[in-house]
């Protein structure tokens, strides 16, 4: 784990290597504004997308340098607070949230952008593992090491997480088995319609930002449904522009948020 004290330029220029080398075949390119920075700024040249957190929670910060790939202009380098406050790690933001609906003629050509940038992402993310970076898998492990509350095997209600991230998903799964719930992990969104009526959860933690059934359209199978129609939905997601249009969902997290902002949402949910 790294805190912000701790963060240095040798890091960044190490995650601009990797990124560079998957995204384009090549050594990183001149970025403006970190290039002529002083040794000091770490986060010269990147855009601050902190945002503010709801009452009493503590305020995480999240910056972001625009590099794209080879096919998308848009993919982001990310460098962030997530679940741990006061711990930072290296991610890859995708940036292709938009909705496209499968009637419209680039449904497809637009669906093969999706899996690639994803997969894209997946391979820088396991490189600046190897390369000994913080990334949402040392998040993961320190999860894991933190001891579980006790609860009586009738007082374990079960959640159903779904995010295609798996390092994130295990990394919930954690704090969530900490607090002495039943947890069960989908990894995409067709998974998780798939496996629904066999779960009987008491709550559905979901993201946003899958590459093939995304969120939104899990919420509508499931609002559609008599048998879940009720169901408590608590969605997660970076997209900023998600919260007004999510009526259907009972919660709304943004990322990155602490893991107390979590817990204080899935029990005011399941109380609900």
């Amino acid at each position: 784990m790294v805190k912000r004290d701790e963060l240095t330029r040798a890091m960044i220029q190490r995650a601009l290597e990797i990124y560079f080398h998957f995204a384009y075949g090549s050594d990183p390119r001149r970025i403006k504004g970190f290039d002529d920075a002083a040794d000091g700024d770490v986060f010269a040249g990147f855009v601050n997308e902190s945002r503010v957190p709801e009452a009493g929670h503590a305020q995480l910060e999240r910056y972001t340098l625009r590099l794209g790939n080879r096919s998308y202009p848009y993919m982001k380098l990310v460098l962030q607070e997530h679940v741990i406050p006061g711990q930072f790690c290296f991610g890859v933001d995708t940036h292709d949230q938009m909705e496209i609906r499968p009637d419209l003629p680039d449904y497809e050509a637009f669906m093969r952008l999706r899996r690639h940038n994803f997969e894209l992402k997946r391979k820088i993310e396991d490189a600046f593992t190897d390369a000994g970076l913080p990334t949402m898998r040392t998040i993961r492990d320190q999860a894991f090491l933190a001891p579980q509350r006790t609860r009586t095997q009738r007082d374990r209600p079960l959640i159903f997480v779904v995010d295609d991230e798996v390092d994130e998903a295990q990394a919930l799964e954690a704090m969530l088995r900490r607090e002495g719930f039943d947890v069960v992990l989908a990894f995409d969104g067709r998974e998780a319609l798939e496996r629904m009526p066999f779960l009987h959860p008491a709550l559905v933690i979901l993201d946003y930002e899958m590459p093939e059934i995304d969120g939104l359209t899990v919420i509508r199978e499931l609002r559609r449904d008599p048998s879940t129609k009720e169901l408590p939905i608590l969605l997660t997601t970076a997209c900023r522009v998600l919260q007004n249009d999510c009526p259907k969902a009972d919660g709304f997290l943004a990322k990155p948020f602490a893991s107390g902002e979590l817990m204080s949402l899935v029990h005011s949910l399941l109380a609900s």
